[in-house]
């Protein structure tokens, strides 16, 4: 009987030590999936703004980007992109927002090119600023760019 017993207390201390395992590990899945929540309540885009940057932002109105009407030139879609995440950064856009707002800038043959991206039902429609810059510079930056400079380094 004690070899039975001391058995059947070892069986019953190993299920205590894995059921306070399992606790330790439900807990820890808890406390990532409340980081998990906290994350995306959090904006996207980091922000360096205290509340006298903001005040400011709202005092100094600072100048839109321009239009971008479909150049397919390097330098149009590089600045036109970095022009609109300065003027994001300042008035403090949010992701979905920045995409949005984009949108509104675009003209001629770059709306043209968008309407298109919208209706297109074999990909979804880019939601986000870093999906957006994809398909915006795969639209508008020459397929070729590395043989451009490299030919205009060869021409100098």
């Amino acid at each position: 009987m004690d070899n039975q017993q001391q058995a059947g207390n070892i069986e019953q201390q190993t299920i205590m030590t894995m059921l306070q395992s399992l606790q330790q590990i439900m807990q820890q899945q808890q406390q990532q999936a409340e980081q998990i929540a906290n994350l995306r309540t959090q904006p996207t885009r980091p922000t360096a703004h205290t509340d006298d940057q903001q005040s400011l932002a709202k005092i100094i109105r600072p100048r839109q980007p321009d239009t971008f009407h479909g150049e397919r030139t390097v330098q149009q879609v590089e600045a036109w992109l970095y022009s609109l995440e300065k003027y994001a950064e300042f008035v403090n856009i949010d992701d979905h927002q920045m995409v949005l707002f984009a949108v509104t800038l675009l003209c001629d043959g770059a709306a043209t090119w968008w309407r298109g991206v919208e209706y297109d039902m074999t990909t979804s429609t880019p939601s986000t600023w870093f999906e957006f810059k994809r398909v915006f510079k795969y639209e508008f930056k020459p397929a070729n760019v590395e043989q451009l400079a490299r030919q205009q380094l060869q021409q100098l």
